[in-house]
């Protein structure tokens, strides 16, 4: 079976765009839609036992423990500094490890992402 065969969730990215500041001068970082939906495949680990090493998170200025992987199609652009939002449930993941190509041969691109708290 193909990885593209496995993609069963569709998601939309979402990237994040300069805001407005507050009263106190904290920016605020809002996020836009940056594409139509492209279908992915979205695996929270079970628990941080099995979730891995901590990565020193690209642009975010921090060691975070990523706690979902999702992969997507060779060539769909994305950041680190990007969301997923899953159309289905509305849960957000926040990219935060490296988006590589997972198998080296162009077929799929592997993310390391943390659900954001709604």
């Amino acid at each position: 079976m193909s990885i593209r065969a496995r993609f069963r969730h569709e998601l939309v990215i979402e990237r994040a765009t300069p805001g407005a500041t507050t009263p106190r001068g904290h920016t605020l970082e809002g996020f836009t839609d940056v594409s139509p939906s492209v279908w992915g495949l979205v695996q929270e680990r079970p628990d941080r036992s099995r979730g891995g090493a901590e990565v020193d998170a690209p642009d975010h200025d921090q060691l975070v423990l990523p706690l979902a992987d999702v992969w997507l199609p060779f060539g769909t652009e994305i950041t680190n500094r990007d969301r997923l939002r899953v159309v289905a449930t509305g849960v957000r993941y926040e990219v935060v490890g490296p988006i590589v190509d997972a198998g080296g041969r162009g077929r799929h691109l592997e993310a390391e992402c943390q659900r954001v708290p709604s």
